[in-house]
């Protein structure tokens, strides 16, 4: 069932931005930082990255932590392993 089928807000609007559920969460933002909700819009990881990917795969994301570091976390939102080496600006 989607909104469209019953023309009433399944999720009430209190968030910045959202991305779409993949397996079973969705990212949103919330004041700057992301994190995930469930189904029922209950948040479940805190918003509290930089940046989040494509969102949730088999049980896992990847997202940016708040000092640039690239991350796996499971639904729990507890680190599985680095992604890649921390972010580096460039210069001008």
């Amino acid at each position: 069932m989607t909104i469209y089928d019953t023309a009433a807000m399944v999720i009430p609007p209190r968030f910045d931005a959202a991305a779409d559920f993949m397996d079973g969460l969705a990212g949103v933002n919330l004041n700057g930082w992301w994190g995930f909700i469930d189904r029922d819009g209950q948040i479940v990881i805190a918003p509290q990255f930089n940046s989040i990917r494509e969102g949730f795969i088999e049980g896992v994301a990847w997202v940016e932590l708040r000092d640039g570091l690239n991350v796996y976390i499971n639904r729990k939102g507890e680190i599985l392993a680095v992604a890649n080496e921390k972010r580096r600006k460039l210069s001008p």
